[in-house]
């Protein structure tokens, strides 16, 4: 087993207007258990009292770099990346807050195994005083699996990449509104293995500050996956459709009945033996008011099996 108890591990944290917070994540970076880490802060075109903030930290392993104007999460992410000085990069948005062992536990997974490019964990979110454990299941070869729906949360906090094995495709696509790391981790996994530590490591505070709403987001950010990976997607076309599904739902939520509809009928297309999809897309086909009605029919549905699950 490699030892890489004294590897520099860079560590991330683009911030945008959040000068009462980012202390926090970076307090919670720079009291890891493994030492050798630097703080590359990224002020994405902040007008409150961020730069103020950064400028009163002392410790040599902090370095800050300024964007102006607001230029976004992804751009913040890769000038980052390309300042970075360790062979291991790491992420933590500036409103979450790491566990003290997070780093430790993840290089023992790349120390066990150097044909791992990326290791995620798990999390905790904090949503409303409550605190909701999400722990992905995947590891391995797992790049059919990463294109369809996970079930569990894996948000950009969460990632360490070995930039020796990823190279020039450690980077976010700026192009996306959202879901970046998925597609970062559907990119890595197409040539190498993804590790996991399968507990959850930070916590991500879905209250604090302003963020992108996913039901705008969601359906603009997975089309363009689809269209980006349409050759994996044309022999996967369950995974397509079980895409399609969610994009579905996520316009249903968000009132864009029309959407849904349509966003329905191609997931029954592409997945015409499933019962469900037919039986939705079928009733999305006479009008918007009916799929409508079969929609709200199965959130209602999975709230209740949720509810005599955790009843259970």
């Amino acid at each position: 087993m490699t030892d890489l108890s004294r590897e520099l591990v860079s560590v991330i944290i683009p911030t945008h207007n959040r000068a009462h917070l980012v202390g926090r994540a970076i307090t919670s970076v720079l009291s890891q258990t493994h030492a050798s880490v630097e703080v590359v802060v990224v002020d994405d075109g902040s007008t409150d009292d961020t730069a103020e903030v950064l400028g009163r930290l002392t410790d040599a392993r902090i370095k800050t770099l300024q964007l102006t104007p607001n230029q976004g999460h992804c751009r913040a992410r890769n000038t980052g990346i390309a300042s970075a000085n360790g062979r291991y990069v790491a992420f933590c948005d500036s409103d979450d807050e790491w566990l003290p062992t997070k780093l430790e536990e993840q290089l023992a997974v790349f120390a066990a195994d150097d044909s791992v490019a990326v290791v995620y964990t798990g999390l905790w979110v904090d949503r409303d005083e409550r605190r909701i454990l999400h722990v992905a299941d995947i590891e391995g070869r797992v790049f059919d699996r990463l294109l369809g729906p996970i079930g569990r949360q894996i948000t950009t906090s969460g990632i360490v990449v070995d930039r020796a094995l990823a190279g020039d495709q450690l980077h976010f696509d700026e192009e996306l509104p959202c879901a970046v790391e998925r597609e970062l981790l559907i990119r890595l996994s197409r040539t190498h293995r993804v590790g996991r530590v399968a507990k959850p490591l930070y916590v991500r505070y879905a209250n604090h500050g302003p963020q992108i709403s996913a039901r705008r987001c969601y359906p603009v950010a997975w089309r363009a996956i689809l269209k980006k990976y349409e050759l994996d997607y044309a022999r996967l076309p369950r995974t397509a459709a079980a895409i399609n599904f969610q994009i579905a739902l996520t316009l249903h939520r968000s009132g864009d009945h029309r959407g849904a509809r349509e966003a329905l009928r191609e997931a029954a297309r592409l997945d015409a033996g499933n019962k469900g999809y037919r039986t939705l897309g079928a009733w999305a086909a006479p009008s918007a008011l009916t799929a409508r009605v079969g929609l709200d029919a199965y959130l209602v549905a999975g709230r209740l099996r949720r509810r005599m699950a955790r009843a259970s």
